[in-house]
C-alpha cells in the first residue's frame, strides 16, 4: 500500500472508532497510545497503560475494523525481553504493525518538554529483539526517535540510520518543527518515513499532500478523533445538567438506525435466524445449520485455538528450534505489509517434518516429551542458556566475531555507524 501512495491513517482509540473510520472509507488506521490512555484510564500519557491493556484494545479493534491497523507500543513496555513479548502479543492481536520509541521510561508525550532518550545502542538492541520475535515478516516494525527535541535534526537522522540498519521497516521522526525539516530528514535517511500530524504540538498543520511531496509514506492523526469527540460531548453534558433534557441535541446525534448500521446489528440478527433453521427451513434446536450466511463481522483476527497455545510455547521454546522450523507452530501467511485483514493461521508441515499434530498445546510429540521431562525435573530445558545467549546476540557490537558464532549473530554483531560506544556515550 505504501509503494504507490502516501497512506492517511485516522487515529482511533477503541473498537467502535476504528470501525467508524473503516466505514467512512479509511484504508488503514492507527491506535494512539495517548488516546487509549486518555480514553480508557482517564489519565495522562506518561507510561501508565500496560501491554495487556493495549493488546486487548488492539485485538477488539482488529475484530471490528477489517483494515490494517498500526499501534503505538510506547517503549516496548520495558527492556529487550519486554519488547520481545510485546511483539508476540501485538501480532497475536491481529495488528499490521507497531512502533517503538527511544524514550527513557516512563515516557512522555513526544511534543512536551522533559523527555529523555536512551542510547542509540540500547534502542538498536530493542529493534533486534523485535525483529527476532516477529513471526510474520510482513508485520511492520516502526522505530520512533524523539532525539530532534533534545539533540537536533542531524542527531535524530543518525539514530534513524542506525535503527534502519538494525532491522526497522519504517522511521518515525517525532517532534519535527516544519515541513522543511521533514524534507531535510528525508534527504538524510533511507527507507519509508511516518509523519505525526497531531494538533497543538511542535509540528505545524501540514496536509497529507504536502507530506507526500516531502517523501513521507504514512501520516497519522493520532488524537484528532478523541479531541473532536470531547469537544462535542463536553457542551452536551453541561447543557444536559443545566436543562434536564437532551431535546436541543437530537439533530446532532447519530440516529438509532445509523448506530445499528455501524455495529452491524442486522448481520447478527440474520445469523441468529440462519442458525435456528435446519436444512428444510424449519426451526430446530440441533446444530445442523447450513452456515451459508457470510457475516460482515471481521473475524480474521481470530486464530485456531491451538494458535494461542503455540504463542505461549514460543516464549519458552529455544529460538533455534523456532528459526529452524522445528517448533510446534507454522507461520501465518500474509501477502502484503499493509494487509486488508489479518488471516487465520494455516497449518503446514515442513518437508523435513511430517509428524502429525497432537492435541496437547499444539506441540509435536518430541516437544511434548521434552516439556513433560522438564516439568518432572522442575525446570525448563536450557532456558538460562537461551536467555544469556540471546541477550548477547542483541547486545553484540564488536567487529570480528568468532567463526564459531552463528551467521545471524555475526550479522547482528557488526558495529553500526553512529551508535554509542561500549561506555554508553553517544558518538
Amino acid at each position: 500500500m505504501m509503494e504507490d501512495r502516501t497512506v492517511l491513517l485516522p487515529g482511533a482509540y477503541n473498537a467502535l472508532t476504528a470501525r467508524l473510520a473503516w466505514q467512512c472509507g479509511a484504508v488503514a488506521g492507527y491506535l494512539s497510545g495517548g488516546a487509549m490512555t486518555n480514553a480508557h484510564l482517564g489519565a495522562p500519557d506518561i507510561g501508565l497503560i500496560t501491554l495487556d491493556e493495549v493488546a486487548g484494545i488492539a485485538a477488539r479493534a482488529c475484530q471490528a475494523a477489517p483494515i490494517p491497523l498500526l499501534c503505538d507500543a510506547d517503549t516496548g513496555f520495558g527492556e529487550v525481553w519486554n519488547v520481545r513479548r510485546t511483539v508476540l502479543e501485538m501480532e497475536r492481536a491481529g495488528l499490521a504493525g507497531i512502533h517503538l520509541e527511544d524514550q527513557v521510561s516512563p515516557k512522555r508525550c513526544g511534543h512536551l518538554d522533559g523527555k529523555q532518550v536512551i542510547s542509540t545502542q540500547a534502542m538498536v538492541e530493542k529493534i533486534r529483539a523485535a525483529v527476532e520475535a516477529r513471526r510474520d515478516p510482513d508485520f511492520l516494525l516502526i522505530a520512533r526517535t524523539d532525539a530532534r527535541s533534545l539533540d537536533g535534526l542531524e542527531a535524530a537522522a543518525e539514530r534513524a540510520q542506525a535503527y534502519m540498519a538494525a532491522g526497522a521497516d519504517v522511521i518515525f521522526p517525532e517532534g519535527l518543527r516544519s515541513l522543511e525539516e521533514f524534507v531535510q530528514f528525508r534527504s538524510r535517511v533511507t527507507g519509508p518515513l511516518l509523519a505525526n500530524m497531531t494538533e497543538f504540538g511542535r509540528t505545524p498543520l501540514i496536509s497529507v499532500r504536502e507530506f507526500a511531496e516531502a517523501g513521507c509514506s504514512l501520516v497519522i492523526f493520532p488524537v484528532s478523533a478523541l479531541r473532536v469527540t470531547l469537544g462535542a460531548v463536553e457542551p452536551f453534558y453541561r447543557d444536559l445538567l443545566a436543562q434536564g433534557t437532551q431535546a436541543e441535541w437530537i439533530d446532532r446525534m447519530m440516529t438509532r438506525e445509523d448506530l445499528y448500521r455501524l455495529v452491524g446489528y442486522s448481520d447478527y440478527e440474520g445469523a441468529e435466524v440462519t442458525w435456528s433453521q435446519d436444512g428444510t427451513g424449519s426451526s430446530s434446536n440441533s446444530i445442523q445449520a447450513p452456515f451459508s450466511i457470510r457475516l460482515t463481522i471481521p473475524l480474521g483476527s481470530f486464530r485456531p485455538s491451538a494458535s494461542s497455545e503455540r504463542r505461549a510455547v514460543r516464549l519458552i521454546e529455544p529460538p533455534e528450534r523456532i528459526r529452524s522450523g522445528q517448533s510446534g507452530f507454522s507461520r501465518a501467511a500474509r501477502p502484503t505489509a499493509m494487509r486488508s485483514a489479518p488471516p487465520a493461521m494455516h497449518s503446514s508441515a515442513s518437508s523435513a517434518d511430517h509428524s502429525p499434530p497432537t492435541p496437547i498445546s499444539g506441540l509435536r510429540p518430541d516437544t511434548v516429551r521434552a516439556t513433560k521431562a522438564s516439568v518432572g525435573s522442575s525446570r525448563l530445558p536450557s532456558r538460562p542458556f537461551i536467555r544469556k545467549s540471546q541477550s548477547e546476540t542483541w547486545r553484540a557490537s564488536i567487529p570480528g566475531v568468532e567463526q564459531s558464532r552463528s551467521m545471524r549473530a555475526a550479522v547482528c554483531s557488526q558495529r553500526i555507524p553512529g551508535v554509542s560506544d561500549s561506555s554508553g556515550e553517544k558518538r
